[in-house]
């Protein structure tokens, strides 16, 4: 395992630092070529070039706009009238475009696509060895793994994103490659690494005064505390984003912030609190448009509302909440929607509540969700329990057993993958250290061999005189 793992790090490793000679992990896109070959650097016409800038123009003119799909297309026109050229500054521009094109997917959630094009990105800027945007890059592909549960493939790119940029000039690059690890080791459960690289992002936007950066570190270490349930700390750093000047943050960063306090201020039972900064959370994404987002708050105001004993409008919230799911067409937030309500109909008119507990059963199997499929198992159960129907509650109860037991196994083999995640990551910290004191090393053999030419050359001047 440990030297599958040291293989396939320094294979990546060789990839990006060997002046281009060898791009395998990341094969270069069909029609580019090579920057070693500058001399006999093939270059476009003056028409070609007017056709890029014409194409580029209106991809950049769609992406503003939020048209991804027009804004994919003309990005591709270009980088396929890019790739006949050889010439550098022709080949870096078509690294940017590929970026573009995968910035587009991510902004469309075509997860794969967004994969491809930030990997023949980096394929480009390897070959032109442009270490600027190699770690760059890396930064966003090992984000682009981790949307895909990549989580191995994410780690590799992250931790040689940072390696590049502990070699190069570019203190915001790096702070951005922190936060890019903090949130993958946030993932795998690995929650001090994870607070202490967004520690190091937070420090130096800080110094550079970034607020809305400032907020996403912040709010990055307060997602790894409400993890933890140490609700206390999360809220001093959820408080920092919030106490931050409002025109200098993106509202979804804002609404973060809000969004968790009343998450937080709800665990602890502080209910008007809770629903104040939930509230404001929902003002945000409704000004936005943030249908999926709307759909998560405002669940979280029902909650609120039904734990402080205020069923009626738990209820419209709940309604709410749903619609929202159904116009995103999230089957998982139909699906929590539809247990919430569910349950809490129970009490109040069964009959009323089964078919909404069916829905969601049924979409819980649709996208094989087994916690959910319980849930509902569960609240079927105690509704038809509650209509006297003993026979149906007892068949709900077997499959509840069996979900139970299809549960746990599958959060042992979770746990198992995330152990396996969290050992990776530390076999991957470890071999980039001993690269880093191999490279030490070899520096002071340089300088030793240096010094040496040095003594010779100064006796050789002593003989001389």
């Amino acid at each position: 395992m440990q030297n599958r793992l040291r293989c396939s790090l320094f294979v990546l490793s060789v990839t990006v630092f060997a002046n281009a000679k060898a791009v395998s992990a990341f094969p270069a896109p069909s029609g580019s070529l090579s920057a070693t070959s500058a001399e006999s650097a093939l270059s476009l016409s003056d028409v070609q070039q007017e056709e890029v800038e014409n194409w580029l123009a209106s991809a950049d003119g769609y992406y503003d706009t939020k048209q991804f799909s027009l804004a994919i297309s003309a990005y591709l026109h270009a980088a396929s009238i890019l790739a006949q050229s050889s010439k550098k500054t022709d080949q870096r521009l078509l690294g940017t475009t590929y970026t573009n094109v995968a910035q587009s997917y991510k902004r469309l959630k075509e997860r794969t696509e967004t994969v491809v094009y930030y990997r023949k990105a980096l394929a480009i800027f390897t070959a032109l060895n442009d270490k600027k945007y190699m770690a760059r890059t890396l930064n966003t592909l090992a984000e682009a793994e981790r949307y895909i549960n990549e989580l191995e493939k994410a780690l590799q790119c992250s931790m040689l994103s940072l390696r590049i940029h502990s070699e190069i000039d570019d203190p915001e690059g790096e702070a951005k490659a922190f936060m890019g690890a903090a949130i993958i080791y946030r993932h795998i459960g690995r929650y001090d690494a994870s607070l202490e690289h967004a520690y190091k992002a937070y420090q130096y936007f800080k110094r550079v005064n970034a607020p809305n950066r400032i907020a996403k570190a912040a709010n990055e270490m307060g997602l790894v505390y409400t993890r933890l349930m140490q609700f206390d700390n999360a809220e001093r750093f959820y408080l920092t984003t919030i106490g931050l000047p409002t025109d200098k943050l993106e509202p979804r960063t804002l609404a973060t912030a809000l969004r968790e306090m009343g998450v937080s201020k709800w665990h602890s039972s502080d209910y008007s609190t809770a629903l104040n900064f939930a509230q404001r959370a929902y003002d945000i994404y409704k000004a936005e448009n943030e249908v999926e987002k709307l759909s998560l708050t405002t669940r979280i105001i029902a909650d609120i509302y039904r734990d402080s004993g205020q069923p009626k409008l738990a209820k419209a919230r709940y309604e709410e909440s749903l619609n929202y799911a159904e116009a995103s067409g999230n089957k998982l937030n139909q699906t929590k929607s539809l247990v919430h309500l569910g349950e809490l109909l129970i009490n109040q008119s069964a009959a009323s509540a089964v078919p909404l507990l069916l829905r969601a059963q049924q979409l819980a199997a649709e996208i094989n969700d087994t916690a959910y499929l319980l849930y509902s198992y569960r609240a079927l159960r105690k509704a038809d329990k509650k209509r006297g129907n003993i026979a149906g509650s007892l068949a709900y109860a077997e499959k509840e057993i069996q979900m139970l037991t299809i549960l746990k196994d599958e959060e042992i083999a979770k746990q198992m993958a995330l152990s396996n995640a969290s050992l990776y990551s530390r076999t991957l910290e470890m071999e980039l250290n001993d690269l880093r004191e191999d490279a030490k090393l070899s520096q002071l053999e340089l300088d030793k061999k240096s010094d040496e030419v040095e003594i010779a050359n100064q006796r050789k001047t002593i003989a001389e005189l």
